[in-house]
């Protein structure tokens, strides 16, 4: 079980994602966060932490969450352990990354730490089986069937003046060039200790007519029905390379019984449920694992009546 949360924290520090589309229901065509009216998704410019804004050609879906140190927590300590965030890519991929990247110079000392762009490409040779690694520069080369950029890299805690900086910091994502209508996604996060607990979280609004389920692409992990009191508020991420999902949900309904009722979705005896508050933020946890390789973790984030839901399920 260990292995799996060391893998599930590794993808939200090393901000690993890719693009991946959903069978959701009779309403799979709705995309609310393509909507004028999604007041949620949040747009190039809004800040991230120390300095760095959401990249111009991408938008944040929904907040930045917090969740707990899970090894902390199982000792019934309670401080943050990760942030992440989660991006639709609207924009030139090879852009946002590097925008991304030259936001750090002036961000309040991060300049200092070393740091990275890599943007790879896979190309099909046509040998079937057989896909190689090119350096992309912006351009996709002629058979490319994937594009992935990995941005930042912090490798250890460094005070700059008073302030002591994440020991991680990026941002990732992966374009399906296969399939042009598969949304390019990424993720964005960072690892405490400390973190800025956001004053505000932004608003999940009701009437949203999304997605019914999320489909789930492992055997023995059921579709994740989407319930009453909240919507999907954006389309679903992988939950690691070899199946699973994530999905970030507006609540607009008693935040508590929906919690509930997505743990309620999952047949497995829980392993940690923790329910906290720290500056300000109440956080709501749930964590299962079973021993077909399906780490289950339910996370509310609440301030001032608005909450939000983050939903993962890792295939280890």
């Amino acid at each position: 079980m260990r292995r799996v949360l060391t893998a599930a924290l590794a993808l939200a520090v090393a901000v690993v994602a890719a693009g991946c589309t959903s069978d959701s229901g009779s309403d799979a065509s709705s995309e609310p966060w393509n909507e004028p009216d999604a007041v949620w998704m949040q747009p190039a410019g809004t800040p991230l932490v120390k300095g760095v804004a959401v990249p111009e050609g991408a938008r944040l879906v929904g907040p930045i969450f917090t969740t707990f140190d899970t090894v902390k927590a199982e000792k019934n300590e309670f401080v943050v352990g990760r942030q992440q965030g989660y991006l639709l890519v609207d924009g030139e991929p090879y852009s946002v990354a590097t925008d991304f990247l030259d936001q750090w110079d002036g961000a309040n000392g991060l300049g200092e730490y070393p740091k990275d762009t890599l943007c790879r490409q896979q190309v099909d040779e046509g040998v079937e089986g057989k896909t190689h690694n090119y350096n992309y520069k912006g351009e996709a080369a002629d058979g490319a069937v994937e594009i992935s950029c990995s941005v930042g890299l912090i490798t250890s805690q460094r005070l700059v003046g008073e302030e002591t900086f994440a020991r991680v910091i990026g941002m990732s994502f992966t374009q399906d060039l296969t399939d042009p209508d598969a949304p390019v996604q990424g993720t964005v996060g960072w690892e405490s200790p400390p973190v800025a607990i956001p004053e505000t979280l932004p608003e999940a609004p009701e009437g949203v007519d999304g997605p019914s389920s999320v489909a789930s692409d492992v055997d023995y992990l059921p579709d994740l029905e989407i319930v009453d009191g909240s919507f999907l508020a954006g389309p679903p991420w992988p939950g690691s390379i070899t199946g699973g999902y994530v999905a970030v949900i507006g609540v607009t309904g008693d935040p508590d019984e929906v919690f509930d009722a997505y743990v309620a979705q999952d047949e497995d005896e829980p392993e940690l449920t923790v329910d906290e508050t720290i500056g300000g933020m109440r956080i709501r946890e749930y964590r299962s694992s079973e021993a077909g390789g399906i780490t289950f973790t339910v996370t509310l984030n609440e301030i001032d009546g608005n909450a939000w839901i983050l939903v993962n399920a890792y295939n280890d």
